[in-house]
């Protein structure tokens, strides 16, 4: 061999162990999530969220919805609340059968791979729906609330370093009701969330309690009944607060932001106000960020809870991560004509005739993600605005440096 091969030879194998090493570096350390802890719980401080460590963070996330999809009776399609058929499940195997399969669906419709998935487009936050008749056994919710699947996907999510915000996305019936019924139906709510405030009191994990979905949502005289909702609001404010004196907790508006509670009034106490919207024009996403603005100028902090936006999306999530606006997309899955990341249609579930045990095996499989498509221009949208950070920190991300030793020599590189 040459000398000239010689140094050709070496120069290439001590390149090819360069290259090397920043690729296998680089896997072992991006593979593996940084989990969250004490130091990244969060909190509010003049209209901001921050981590106990100090460093301030934007929630940029995806919704886990959990409809019953693809259902049928007498072979037409039913489009019933998830409710409705477990209330029917339940007259035909007991609450406890109905629960048990509806979460054998859930399991399957937001699988581990999906909670990695969504970590891997760099969401930093899911909103998981929590409905009072999949964790109590009577309407007064007065039993031991029953976490096991949602604890389950809380510490996944918390080994992933995903946020989860609790959306109590189905409180019990009449809650907005006069009399008695809407008392006893409020009284739950209340005790919902202090029994879950108990529960997830030392979990960093859990961001935020969303007190109700869309409030007033399809209620008549829905503006005559805003002292009920601020009312509920802020007795679950005290019940929260006498448990755990940090949990932050969203208020959201029932429609607009004209319907929110006074800000002044939970100024700096931690609570954030939420917005739903589907954002369809971009009229209508300036008026949002106008009322964003004006409230979040009063030191209370905003998350768009769910935001549809159809084709509006790149100007609807532009324009909230330049304003620091903190918003979940939704959703993550279900069917075709809705803003939704995977989309499909898979077996329908015959709610009347098929028997328990082939209910169960159906749902361990149709609604897994294989059998949807995924959108895969809405995917790099999305993988796009996740990873806006705060607005006035977007110029200051550098690469760390890396050392690695060979032999005498110590080579310099940057993490990918």
């Amino acid at each position: 061999m040459t000398e000239n091969a010689k140094v050709l030879s070496v120069t290439c194998a001590a390149g090819a162990a360069f290259a090397a090493v920043p690729v296998v570096y680089g896997v072992i350390r991006n593979s593996l999530p940084k989990p969250i802890t004490d130091a990244d719980r969060l909190r509010i401080e003049n209209g901001r969220f921050f981590t106990e460590g100090g460093k301030p963070a934007i929630l940029h996330g995806m919704n886990l919805n959990d409809e019953l999809f693809f259902c049928k009776r007498n072979s037409e399609k039913v489009n019933e609340t998830v409710e409705e058929i477990y209330s029917g499940f339940a007259k035909r195997f007991g609450a406890y059968g109905a629960r048990t399969l509806i979460n054998e669906y859930n399991n399957a419709l937001i699988s581990d791979a999906d909670l990695k998935y969504i970590k891997k487009l760099g969401a930093n936050c899911v909103r998981i729906p929590v409905r009072w008749y999949l964790i109590f056994r009577k309407h007064d919710c007065k039993s031991k609330p029953m976490l096991e699947r949602i604890d389950a996907l809380v510490e996944k999510c918390r080994k992933l370093g995903l946020y989860v915000i609790l959306d109590l996305h189905s409180a019990p019936n009449g809650v907005f009701e006069s009399g008695k019924e809407g008392f006893e139906a409020r009284n739950a709510v209340v005790r919902i969330w202090s029994q879950l405030a108990a529960h997830y009191k030392n979990d960093p994990a859990v961001a935020a309690f969303d007190i109700l979905n869309r409030p007033l949502n399809k209620v008549a005289d829905a503006e005559g009944k805003l002292e009920i909702l601020h009312k509920l609001y802020a007795r679950v404010f005290k019940a929260v607060r006498n448990i755990d004196e940090s949990r932050i907790l969203i208020m959201e508006a029932a429609g607009y932001a004209d319907s929110l509670p006074e800000a002044e009034k939970y100024k700096n106490s931690g609570v954030a106000f939420g917005l739903y919207s589907h954002f369809h024009t971009t009229f209508e996403t300036e008026a949002m960020l106008k009322d964003i603005k004006r409230m979040k100028d009063g030191g209370i902090p905003f998350v768009v809870c769910k935001i549809r936006s159809d084709e509006n999306w790149n100007y609807s999530l532009g324009k909230l991560c330049d304003a620091g606006v903190s918003w979940l997309a939704g959703d993550y899955k279900g069917e075709a004509g809705m803003c939704r990341l995977y989309k499909g249609e898979t077996e329908y579930a015959d709610l009347d005739n098929e028997s328990y045990d082939e209910l169960t095996a159906k749902w361990k499989s149709a609604p897994l993600t294989k059998n949807y498509t995924e959108g895969k221009e809405l995917a790099k949208t999305f993988r796009t605005y996740f990873a806006f950070g705060e607005p006035a920190e977007k110029e200051k991300t550098v690469k760390p440096e890396f050392k690695v030793r060979f032999g005498f020599n110590i080579i310099k590189g940057v993490k990918k």
